[in-house]
């Protein structure tokens, strides 16, 4: 096995490496500044300032009103179940489901156990294909005046984004709360909340070449939140206990440098994703490229592809060994149970998850190493379809094919025997 500083890292759906210059703006905060921004003393004069800044750089790169809606959390889940709990806690007594996405995350989904204790029962939203909310649907929903919507801003086993311009006018002339989890994609997706009035917002910064540690939740003002946590009133109550201010200072340097605003990053990862999509179709048959018909709605470091013949977890498995690291199955879900899940909700074929490889690159890959992937993952797939029983019946038509079926499906889903995306 090749050692790490010779292996290719395409899984930057799960995390980042930390940009150079990020490090060096974390650095003073990790050696020297351990003051806490709520004391006295002139170490902590020196951290409220980089507090401040950060506020300020994590509003610029969403579009807040002001520095006072941005809100640090101890991660990334955390700032989801603030979002989801704080929200349904501040609004107990009131009358109203939550409507959710089949394709939330568990740290979103899950929350159910406990909104339900507040009066609130979570209402799931069908999926298209693509795993995006159906939006005829949905705009129906929100009619009946529920009491919060929330929506992934990318389905991240398939790299899709979902489009919220629609959902968040009906939402705010509903007086509905709209809560966006964009721990997948924000950073290298834009959304501006001055245009598009969600009510919430999550980021992970440790995605888009930020640290790990922190996570960021975007508030808009008057929007009501009561406290999960209790303890010392840092950040208003709301997610209380020891900041880490070198992850702070990292999130908000993060922010200032993220991909989304530097043409040059998106136009490399977008010649990336071109050399290995072209690659795989050129040289396989019985690939399916999960993407949809607008390449601008999916996200331009990811690829995710269903191929026939192939257990994704093997492939997964053989291309690490030849330094390839990527992901299999369902991003950041291992469990069995949860692919299945998202296989029937998105109206996929049984095990269609299992066949499937997420490749995700990041702002440091270059086309290079898209190469030398493609090299891996074509002779990986090579040794694995030789040593397939099912291979050839695929291919000649005899056994039912992921890749056939999954073109289909987004054929029906063109021509309207489906839910037009969003």
């Amino acid at each position: 096995m090749k050692p790490l500083d010779h292996r290719i890292y395409f899984d930057a759906q799960a995390t980042t490496p930390l940009l150079p210059e990020i490090l060096e703006a974390m650095l003073p905060f990790l050696e020297k500044c351990h003051g806490r921004s709520a004391a006295a003393y002139l170490s902590a004069k020196k951290a409220r300032k980089a507090k401040w800044e950060a506020r300020e750089k994590i509003a610029a790169m969403i579009g807040a009103d002001s520095p006072e809606e941005i809100y640090f959390t101890q991660s990334d889940l955390q700032a989801n179940h603030l979002a989801i709990m704080g929200y349904t806690l501040a609004m107990e007594g009131v009358q109203g489901d939550w409507l959710s996405s089949a394709c939330d995350a568990p740290s979103v989904r899950l929350c159910d156990s406990m909104t339900q204790r507040w009066g609130c029962r979570r209402r799931e939203l069908p999926v298209n294909v693509h795993g995006l909310a159906m939006l005829d649907p949905l705009l129906e929903q929100i009619q009946s005046h529920p009491l919060m919507v929330s929506l992934p801003l990318t389905v991240p086993e398939w790299g899709s984004v979902q489009s919220l311009e629609a959902i968040a006018s009906a939402c705010d002339s509903k007086g509905v709360a709209l809560f966006v989890d964009a721990t997948h994609g924000g950073g290298w997706h834009t959304i501006d909340v001055s245009r598009i009035p969600v009510s919430m917002l999550s980021l992970a910064p440790h995605r888009f070449h930020g640290p790990a540690g922190v996570g960021l939740l975007y508030r808009r003002k008057g929007t009501p939140m009561g406290s999960l946590l209790p303890g010392e009133r840092s950040e208003a109550a709301l997610s209380p206990g020891m900041e880490s201010m070198a992850a702070i200072v990292g999130a908000g340097e993060a922010s200032a440098r993220s991909p989304q605003g530097d043409p040059q990053v998106m136009n490399t990862v977008r010649r990336i994703r071109h050399v290995l999509t072209e690659g795989l179709e050129h040289h396989l048959d019985g690939v399916a490229i999960l993407q949809r018909e607008d390449a601008c709605s999916d996200l331009s470091h990811y690829l995710s592809v269903a191929i026939d013949g192939v257990d994704g977890e093997a492939l997964m498995l053989m291309a690490n060994v030849r330094g390839l690291e990527c992901h299999s199955g369902v991003s950041c879900r291992v469990s069995q149970g949860e692919a299945d899940r998202l296989t029937r909700v998105c109206g996929l074929p049984e095990g269609f998850l299992r066949s499937c490889i997420t490749l995700s690159w990041h702002a440091m890959s270059h086309e290079e190493e898209a190469h030398k992937a493609l090299e891996i993952l074509l002779g990986c797939v090579k040794t694995l379809r030789e040593m397939s029983p099912s291979w050839s019946r695929i291919a000649s038509g005899e056994n039912f094919s992921m890749s056939r079926c999954y073109a289909q499906l987004c054929q029906n889903l063109r021509e309207g025997r489906g839910d037009h995306d969003p």
